[in-house]
């Protein structure tokens, strides 16, 4: 027990690595224990994508870069500022010794003839996938790896789906990169627990 209260307040978001690359074996050891989250209805929704081929994750985060850079423009982001926000999310993925593409899919839910219950679906296996990621950062830190979450897939699945040719019912949710740590990050200041703690008596 000890060890593993370690591991939860030790692990931090890693955003440089070296250049080592991790082991197929590694990365299946730390999916295969990704997967035994607490998910809804034991459906396991949660799908990786690991994408080994350099020429197809430069081309796919290209793409998502251009679709960055628009959505920027509309915001009215400075030239200069834009430049420097790509250039960094570039650096972050394109220098990732792995990425890991996390999807749900609905296939396996419960299927429901109003949008209410059916979009319940959707947020639970959303939470199912949030559940075998928070294990993956876990296990990934655990074996003295470094991983962070990115959310960018999710502003342009379509994007995504098209270059990875993913199955129609694959939704992406989320990148994780992952390699051997290049920084040490200092310790976060989490709130305090009377700020997210309520007791009903």
């Amino acid at each position: 027990m000890p060890e593993f209260v370690e591991v939860l307040k030790t692990r931090r978001s890693i955003r440089r690595y070296k250049a080592q690359i991790p082991s197929k074996k590694t990365i299946l050891e730390i999916l295969d224990l990704a997967r035994y989250c607490a998910n809804a209805h034991n459906s396991q929704p949660y799908r990786f994508i690991v994408i080994l081929n350099s020429n197809l994750k430069e081309r796919l985060i290209k793409a998502m870069a251009s679709k960055y850079e628009q959505d920027l423009r509309k915001d009215g982001v400075s030239d200069s500022q834009i430049t420097k926000i790509i250039g960094t999310a570039l650096n972050n993925f394109l220098n990732s010794p792995i990425l890991i593409l996390s999807c749900i899919t609905l296939d396996d839910l419960h299927k429901y003839p109003d949008p209410e219950r059916q979009h319940c679906e959707l947020l639970m296996a959303t939470q199912s996938c949030a559940n075998s990621l928070q294990n993956l950062l876990l296990i990934a830190h655990a074996k003295k790896l470094g991983a962070c979450w990115y959310c960018a897939p999710l502003f342009c699945p379509d994007i995504v789906k098209s270059i990875l040719n993913l199955p129609s019912s694959y939704i992406p949710q989320a990148f994780i990169t992952l390699g051997a740590p290049n920084e040490t990050p200092t310790p976060i200041i989490r709130k305090p627990l009377d700020e997210i703690v309520q007791f009903l008596e």
